[in-house]
């Protein structure tokens, strides 16, 4: 789904013109989020782009250019999933209330602590999404605990295994770190 090498060259463009070239090229359905549609990042119009690579590398490229899988409320999120590009932003779209992860809620182990955030590990659940926030509540390592963006999710299940685990790596609300 990475799609045939393309090559891009486009003055006086929008991001959201740009995605949807993506989006296009890779034969998929665009879904940008109609409270995210008009936000700065999509509406602004860039002087010269050019990028030549794959498709899915050009949407890596854009989120980059949006400043990455961002950890404020202000990010803009570039989601591939069922041949439809996603594309919302967390502080304009409430596409869920927050999720509490504890050890009633479904949290296996203790969450690992990363330099921006932290890494924890949750019985099966397919319905997050990058973007998503989180409340985590450890008993073990209370400094840890507070609001976090989703950004990475793997899962990880058979149908005959034991495994039934999706792991979240996440950013702390607003890039601070607390640890």
């Amino acid at each position: 789904w990475w799609g045939e090498a393309i090559s891009v060259s486009k003055d006086n463009t929008t991001m959201a013109d740009i995605i949807s070239e993506a989006a296009e090229k890779m034969g998929y359905a665009l879904d940008i989020d109609d409270n995210t549609r008009n936000c700065e990042f999509l509406t602004k119009t860039k002087e010269s782009y050019s990028y030549t690579g794959s498709p899915m590398g050009m949407l890596y490229d854009v989120q980059q250019n949006c400043g990455g899988v961002s950890t404020d409320d202000k990010s803009v999120y570039i989601v591939p999933e069922n041949e439809t590009i996603h594309v919302y932003s967390p502080n304009l779209v409430n596409y869920k209330k927050v999720l509490l992860i504890n050890k009633n809620t479904g949290m296996i182990g203790i969450p690992a602590p990363t330099n921006y955030g932290c890494t924890v590990k949750i019985l099966l659940n397919t319905s997050v999404r990058c973007g998503d926030m989180i409340e985590l509540k450890s008993e073990r390592i209370p400094s840890i605990n507070g609001r976090y963006f989703i950004v990475s999710i793997a899962h990880d299940g058979e149908v005959r295994g034991r495994n039934w685990y999706t792991t979240l790596t996440c950013s702390r609300f607003g890039g601070q770190s607390g640890i």
